[in-house]
């Protein structure tokens, strides 16, 4: 079993950065107890931490990945295009009950938003030696903007992209709105959702499951131009994903992305309340569907008993995309919460303990100690610790 550690360094903008003193101990107070297959930090653009970091991951002979967020976070760095709604309103991403920062996304079908992107990380990051890339905020808003980010994004670009795909613009945008229309007048499963096949959630609206396909091909696409430019400077390639089942909502389809990655890590939180924790997407899921499909509905249209703190959830996740990364080549990494965030994520060593051997027992490649070491605290560290031995 593979041990991955997550750390966050500190962000664009930001003045306020991880004391990596502090970080290397804990690198160290592991190393004692397993060894460290590679370290996922980022993304203070400061040349010192970074190199001091990469300097400690390249003495203990662990791989060392730049985490960057793709499409969200970089606003202090650069002008990008703004996503809009099916309203033709533009479209800011403020999530509530977090403890990041307020972020914004940006469109990802824009090819100028990519290359601002690519020309910020040259500008920090270039000519590192890290192991590869470790790509965050790599989809659209999910249900924390509501229903209005689900159902975005009506820019220029965007219909451009969806016109390339072979769809008519119009059509999605008369399907999003018609969605719209539903939830505001109470009608039940307003996304008139059937079930989820292999491709995605199949909808009784044709339409508005193409624009949720769409959105897919989009963030894929986009991705896969950003992996050749990394590829092509040596770096491995990797993804930070939803789970599955609610990913499809926020244009992220693991069986187009897991192709394109040397390895995901699909955020199977199920004890974080802010965005990518399954109990908040879910809920946040229910409010942007104006209540009419209940967080139990949703698990039984997916063949889940909602009990259990989403254990057989997790389950059924894997079961999805293990057979996919084998048939890829392509390693699989979940995520597992071991920080203590009061009110945001609060776990201790029992649920860590009971997470790490459900992976486990799920045939997982690895799995990543989330999302900052810097706020784990000792006794969860012990806990994990013990788990992957």
């Amino acid at each position: 079993m593979k041990v991955i550690v997550q750390l966050h360094t500190g962000g664009f903008g930001d003045p306020v950065q991880a004391d990596l003193s502090s970080i290397i101990d804990k690198l160290e107070y592991m190393r004692k107890h397993t060894q460290i297959h590679a370290i996922l930090a980022g993304w203070v653009p400061s040349a010192r931490v970074n190199e001091e970091l990469l300097e400690y991951a390249h003495k203990i002979q662990a791989e060392c990945y730049l985490w960057f967020p793709a499409f969200a976070e970089l606003e202090s760095e650069g002008d990008f295009d703004p996503l809009v709604d099916a309203k033709g309103n533009l479209l800011y991403d403020n999530p509530q009950h977090t403890i990041q920062q307020e972020f914004i996304f940006h469109c990802p079908a824009s090819q100028r938003n990519i290359q601002t992107a690519l020309d910020i990380y040259e500008r920090y990051f270039g000519g590192m030696s890290y192991t590869g890339i470790f790509l965050d905020r790599v989809r659209y808003p999910s249900f924390q903007k509501g229903i209005a980010g689900v159902l975005s994004c009506f820019c220029e670009h965007c219909n451009e992209a969806y016109q390339s795909l072979g769809y008519r613009s119009e059509n999605l945008r008369a399907a999003a709105l018609r969605a719209l229309e539903r939830i505001t007048a109470g009608i039940e499963n307003p996304l008139g959702l059937k079930g989820l096949e292999d491709g995605g959630w199949v909808c009784e609206d044709d339409d508005l499951f193409n624009l949720l396909q769409a959105r897919c091909h989009i963030i894929a696409g986009s991705l896969g131009i950003m992996g050749a430019y990394f590829r092509a400077k040596k770096l491995k390639v990797a993804y930070d994903l939803f789970t599955p089942s609610l990913a499809y909502f926020a244009g992220q389809s693991t069986e187009l992305l897991i192709p394109q990655a040397d390895f995901i890590k699909p955020m199977l939180y199920r004890y974080t309340h802010a965005p990518a924790g399954i109990p908040y997407e879910v809920s946040m899921f229910e409010q942007g569907t104006g209540g009419a499909l209940r967080k139990g509905d949703l698990m039984a249209l997916l063949g889940i008993d909602k009990s259990g703190n989403y254990e057989q959830f997790v389950q059924h996740e894997m079961l999805r995309i293990k057979p996919l990364c084998l048939q890829n080549n392509t390693l699989l990494f979940p995520g597992m919460e071991t920080n203590h965030v009061h009110s945001v994520c609060d776990i201790g060593a029992k649920e860590i303990k009971q997470a790490a051997g459900l992976l486990r027992n799920c045939e997982a490649d690895g799995i990543v100690a989330s999302w900052s070491l810097a706020k784990t605290p000792m006794d969860n560290l012990d806990a994990f610790l013990e788990s992957v031995r």
